[in-house]
């Protein structure tokens, strides 16, 4: 079975900083969810924005799904996003003005729905949203009408609504107290195995790697990230032995 992603001798600098990226080699299985960690500036953010095509590696490549991003026109990593990754950020990126099901639709928009798909849309996103907990209006309300933990899965509904094959998470539970990160990761994970959706999820956060059966620390993935740890505690050291 093709992999859902295959990174081979990835690196990655901001115009001619030094490389802040270098993955020599790295795959995950179609169906898998993996728990991505590692400190601030080991990468992670970078990685996500290069796995979803926003960004084109420096050298080296990555394969989605058998499918090579970098050969791809910026059209074409466009609508490859839209159809086969769903991508939950941070900061959600929801439109505030515009109601619930408009922000679903947009994200179907930007797919190139089928006219069958965009007739399929709103029962669709109706399940979607049923599932998630929500109430049955919440589909005709202005985003900036609802709570922080209801734009959260309003999110992972856009996310979803394409039926990816894939789906990135970006550091999703900052604004969430305990008791609603906890349910939140439990609704995620039933999300992803009732759809079948390989998982990428991001977090500084040890703690939610409870959830997930491989966990991976970029810090030791990302080359860029382990030299300068091993750097650092050099130094330490050093410094260490002289005032000791």
């Amino acid at each position: 079975m093709t992999a859902a992603i295959a990174i081979n001798s990835l690196s990655y600098a901001y115009q001619t900083d030094k490389s802040i990226l270098s993955i020599p080699q790295w795959s995950l299985g179609q169906g898998e969810r993996v728990f991505l960690y590692g400190d601030s500036g080991s990468g992670k953010t970078t990685l996500l924005n290069l796995l979803c095509g926003i960004l084109v590696p420096t050298n080296g490549s990555i394969a989605l799904f058998g499918e090579a991003l970098a050969t791809m026109t910026n059209r074409q990593r466009d609508t490859f996003r839209a159809q086969h990754i769903g991508v939950v950020f941070q900061q959600f990126n929801l439109i505030p003005y515009l109601t619930v099901f408009k922000n679903i639709q947009l994200a179907a928009y930007f797919a190139r729905a089928s006219r069958a798909q965009t007739q399929q849309l709103l029962s669709r996103a109706q399940s979607l949203i049923d599932t998630l907990g929500l109430p049955k209006d919440v589909l005709h309300k202005r985003v900036n009408q609802l709570s922080v933990g209801q734009q959260q899965r309003v999110a992972i509904a856009r996310a979803l609504i394409n039926q990816p094959k894939l789906l990135l998470v970006d550091e999703p539970t900052s604004a969430l107290d305990a008791s609603a990160r906890d349910a939140f990761m439990q609704l995620l994970m039933h999300m992803c195995e009732a759809e079948q959706t390989s998982l990428i999820f991001v977090s500084h956060d040890a703690a939610l790697g409870e959830y997930f059966e491989h966990k991976v620390d970029l810090t030791q993935l990302n080359e860029v990230s382990a030299h300068l740890a091993q750097s650092t505690s050099q130094q330490i050291d050093s410094c260490s032995e002289v005032t000791s």
